[in-house]
């Protein structure tokens, strides 16, 4: 897998967006804040800006400070305060100079132009400073960031309204199979395309463009033809079926035939064991076995590591840690190979993960599953009890 992710490169095009339509694309920059948040100190409270010293007098007894003036929010007028004296204002108002702390409104009354308070304030109380949330010169995001519904708010407000951002990679989706008919398109004693929209999805929900080539028939020149085109309008290409060794598997026949400058036939994955990947002309074609399980399994161990890497990063796979509910065993005659379990997590005084097992044509079982559990090569059993990893996808686990 290593040789393939080095020998293929991010889409590498970006495009300038506005920032209020970058909701999870990648940010190409790095974003390093030009000015200090907030600029000025601000108060946390509506009440009295006030000298903390004034206050200290408070220990005998009353307090009492002439009100000279009222800051409101977005004021931009310049006001100061003496010693004795104190300015009414609005929380975010910037706080007045020869003014260190605000005093709660509620904990004083108003007396003929004075207050009276009987609290007694430290300085910087309910004050946020300049440079609190961040400083000139701070790096707030990294490049290759995966822009969030926050990030938004923190680009917007460093003035920033446009964001460089990587395009969005083109995923052709090609199934192949003379059985096989597309929707709206039924043809008697032929079987539904349905593995073909249920990967095109998964590639949307990981923020690409999938473009679905349609079924193409068990035909060396047309599969050759198909996965030409599709060469020459995606980054990337992914067939499903005819991966196999049987008389009409043809997919890694035909990927032979381009001349590959990496090719991979047979990964150790169980199930999914007949995937392939392969590299042509610097554009990576992920050959996906037909049965569904097998082809999600390869999806997610392989596609979705390449698809990080055509969006020049920004990954979507979260990990969860839960407890499994029921022993979990390797099939005996793959128990060295890499294994994928599908399971459902419940809350119940912690996260647990119920392992769901079942035949590979079996699509319950990814309807069924929240997750699963990369098991590797080396272990062959999970039991009651264990805590175990588990993967949370877009498309798959949550949208």
């Amino acid at each position: 897998m290593g040789g393939v992710l080095s020998a293929i490169q991010p889409v590498g095009r970006s495009e300038k967006v506005p920032t209020t339509s970058a909701l999870g694309r990648v940010a190409v920059d790095r974003v390093i804040a030009e000015l200090n948040s907030p600029s000025f100190p601000l108060s946390h409270m509506d009440g009295y800006a006030a000298n903390s010293f004034d206050l200290r007098r408070v220990n005998r007894g009353e307090v009492r400070l002439k009100i000279t003036g009222e800051l409101g929010p977005g004021s931009s007028k310049s006001m100061r305060i003496e010693r004795g004296e104190t300015i009414r204002v609005s929380t975010g108002t910037r706080i007045p100079d020869g003014a260190d702390a605000v005093i709660p409104a509620e904990e004083v009354r108003v007396e003929a132009g004075r207050i009276v308070s009987t609290s007694t304030i430290r300085p910087g109380e309910f004050v946020y400073p300049i440079g609190a949330d961040f400083r000139k010169g701070e790096l707030l995001l990294r490049g290759n960031h995966k822009i969030r519904a926050q990030d938004v708010g923190l680009l917007l407000s460093l003035g920033i309204e446009t964001v460089n951002v990587s395009k969005i990679p083109t995923v052709a989706v090609l199934a192949t199979g003379s059985e096989l008919f597309d929707v709206g398109n039924p043809s008697a004693g032929k079987v539904l395309n349905t593995h073909g929209p249920l990967i095109a999805n998964m590639v949307r929900a990981f923020g690409c463009t999938p473009l679905e080539v349609g079924v193409t028939p068990d035909d060396k020149r047309k599969l050759a033809g198909r996965i030409r085109r599709a060469l020459k309008h995606a980054d990337l290409v992914i067939t499903l079926g005819g991966t196999s060794v049987g008389r009409l598997d043809l997919i890694t026949e035909v990927v032979r035939s381009f001349k590959p400058e990496v090719l991979y036939h047979g990964l150790r994955i169980d199930r999914g064991r007949v995937a392939g990947v392969a590299v042509l002309h610097r554009k990576p074609l992920l050959m996906l076995p037909g049965p569904i399980q097998g082809a999600m399994n390869a999806f997610v161990l392989v596609g979705i590591p390449i698809l990080d890497k055509l969006r020049g990063g920004g990954g979507s796979t979260i990990k969860v840690r839960a407890m499994l509910t029921a022993n979990w065993d390797a099939r005996s005659r793959f128990r060295n190979f890499t294994k994928v379990v599908y399971v459902r997590l419940e809350e119940d005084a912690g996260l647990k993960a119920e392992p769901l097992t079942g035949d590979t044509e079996s699509i319950t079982i990814l309807t069924k599953a929240t997750g699963y559990v990369v098991v590797p090569e080396h272990v062959t059993r999970l039991n009651t009890g264990d805590f175990v990893e588990v993967n949370l996808t877009p498309g798959f686990s949550y949208v």
